[in-house]
């Protein structure tokens, strides 16, 4: 091979290699975006779920059924 194919083929390589890498740099982002938003779902949820349990026992106080 010749100087000028070697480099080619090594520019391909090299190329390919930093668009993957790129390309999972992007996922383990969009990966841990999902994943704090479903932490903070979670503690909405938990605060709603506080919030009604606190209403039903006010209301069972009343003796509201």
């Amino acid at each position: 091979m010749t100087l000028v194919g070697i480099s080619l083929v090594s520019m391909f390589f090299l190329s390919t290699a930093v668009a993957s890498l790129v390309l999972a740099v992007s996922r383990i982002r969009s990966l841990v975006r999902s994943r704090r938003r479903g932490r903070l779902g979670a503690l909405l949820l938990s605060a709603d779920e506080k919030t009604l349990q606190a209403e039903v026992t006010r209301l069972g106080d009343r003796g509201v059924r």
